[in-house]
């Protein structure tokens, strides 16, 4: 008798575990509990600033259900298979792991789900305070969020796919170009400068900036010289940005624009400081912001290396 309540006993600890990892794993032969599902996508938002190769969708179950991602190498559509619940989506190109320059925290949950520009390191730019940090600028990434998305019961276990919703993804990231006019600019061998207080991040699913800062490095600059006077000319570079963080006042000292001149004798360097917080324009689609400074003394002549 005991021998039998033993295999009774271990019959029922057995059936247990196979119910709980069915519950556990979403997936059971004898008892499918979801539902084919597809998210349509249109890129015409993003892709003229980069043709993405894929992209992957974040489901986050609204009772409480852990999170699933689903992840596709073309971009028309991504499917998954999910179970009768309220979902918040987030649809974005590519996956975490192709970018180089990003970095994705907390992606398990919908309000904390946030992108951070990964840091630089510059052997010639000094932070200014212990909290000062150096950012890369960010690839672009274009991101949808949809809210309170159902799955109906009855679309449980049908043998159809059906298609929920069509996202239109847009880019996060935004372009600041710097423009100096400079005069005797025959004299500039290189030029670099250091942007602070930019947003660090995105938070997905606020559609903002984060309100943590960030200082952002211009060190590709392009040389025009002036068709009519060549002596004149402008120095072009541009950074590509979350934009302004979260909480931004407007004010001119919420921005700094450190830019410095090394000259062709390659010993004498010109620096030059700006308070700029208010100098950014709010666009539509991709926010281009152009910070335009004159110099207005001319550069001193000095003889070459």
């Amino acid at each position: 008798m005991k021998g039998q309540w033993r295999h009774r006993l271990l019959g029922w600890l057995t059936l247990c575990l196979l119910c709980i990892a069915c519950e556990e794993r979403e997936l059971c032969l004898d008892h499918p509990h979801t539902a084919d599902v597809r998210l349509l996508a249109d890129w015409s938002q993003f892709e003229s600033l980069e043709v993405p190769t894929g992209m992957t969708a974040y489901f986050y179950s609204r009772s409480g259900r852990r999170t699933k991602s689903a992840q596709t190498n073309q971009t028309s559509y991504v499917d998954a298979a999910l179970r009768a619940d309220t979902y918040d989506v987030i649809l974005m190109n590519q996956s975490p792991s192709e970018f180089g320059t990003l970095l994705f925290s907390e992606m398990d949950h919908y309000d904390k789900a946030t992108v951070y520009a990964a840091p630089k390191s510059s052997r010639w730019y000094k932070t200014k305070a212990e909290e000062e940090v150096v950012v890369q600028n960010p690839e672009w990434l274009g991101v949808a969020n949809r809210e309170w998305l159902t799955v109906a019961p009855e679309l449980v276990q049908d043998g159809q796919v059906h298609t929920l919703d069509s996202l239109r993804p847009e880019p996060v990231a935004h372009v600041v170009r710097v423009v100096f006019h400079i005069k005797g600019i025959y004299n500039v061998r290189s030029a670099r400068a250091s942007l602070e207080g930019m947003a660090k991040g995105y938070c997905f699913s606020k559609r903002a900036p984060t309100q943590e800062v960030a200082t952002q490095l211009l060190e590709d600059w392009k040389l025009t010289r002036d068709p009519d006077n060549p002596a004149n000319g402008t120095l072009v570079a541009e950074v590509v940005s979350f934009g302004l963080p979260d909480g931004h006042s407007g004010l001119s000292e919420a921005n700094r624009l450190h830019f410095s001149l090394l000259l062709v004798d390659n010993q004498t360097q010109l620096d030059f400081d700006y308070a700029v917080g208010d100098r950014f324009e709010q666009g539509v689609d991709v926010e281009l912001t152009i910070i335009e400074e004159t110099i207005v003394e001319e550069l001193p002549d000095v003889k070459p290396e």
